[in-house]
């Protein structure tokens, strides 16, 4: 499946957002797809808008996913596959334990995102992959996920950890910090 992102956020796909995010933001369309914005009051120091968006069915694993992604300045644009996707009361729609593929300025992370008995949420770093990235230049990144683990690629970095997976997992992308860009998302079998 091929997404292109130019005339707004497909209706294949529905707005969640993490434990730590106390609010849902909707991605604006810019010239080449979609980009987040500025909040009007910061939120944990934060005046970057966190925008999550998922596929509204889940994908079975061996998957693969491609994000066509920039960021200005620096950013955090990632692909996320969670486990579990909670319906909140007000009807928002919150990630359970979640995998992030993080391409940023210096390179790419995979995180493990856990909630906490108190409903916090811990990050666990699984792989820190250094290279420069250019902000402004659009970048493809991949992930690779399999029952054994995660495999992330950008140009010719690569950052890869193994972890068990569930046979099924949501998946999407999230503009995380900084202003970020998305022309495309795709996701495929990977049997290989």
């Amino acid at each position: 499946m091929n997404f292109h992102l130019q005339n707004g956020l497909p209706d294949d796909f529905a707005y969640a957002a993490s434990v730590k995010i106390p609010y849902r933001a909707e991605f604006s369309r810019d010239g080449e797809g979609l980009v987040n914005g500025l909040l009007e009051q910061p939120v944990n120091g934060e005046r970057h808008q966190y925008v999550s968006a998922i596929l509204k069915r889940p994908v079975r694993l061996a998957a693969g996913f491609a994000l066509e992604t920039s960021f200005d300045h620096f950013g955090a644009p990632l692909i996320v596959l969670a486990e579990e996707v909670r319906s909140l009361p007000n009807g928002w729609l919150q990630y359970g334990l979640h995998y992030e593929a993080v391409l940023f300025q210096d390179g790419i992370n995979l995180w493990r995102l856990e909630i906490q008995p108190d409903g916090t949420q811990k990050a666990v770093s699984l792989c820190k992959a250094k290279m420069p990235f250019e902000a402004g230049r659009w970048t493809k990144l991949t992930l690779r996920a399999t029952r054994q683990g995660l495999e992330a690629r950008a140009g010719d970095l690569v950052a890869q950890c193994e972890c068990p997976l569930p046979e099924t997992v949501w998946a999407g992308f999230t503009a995380c910090e900084g202003i970020n860009h998305f022309r495309s998302f795709a996701v495929w079998q990977d049997e290989t």
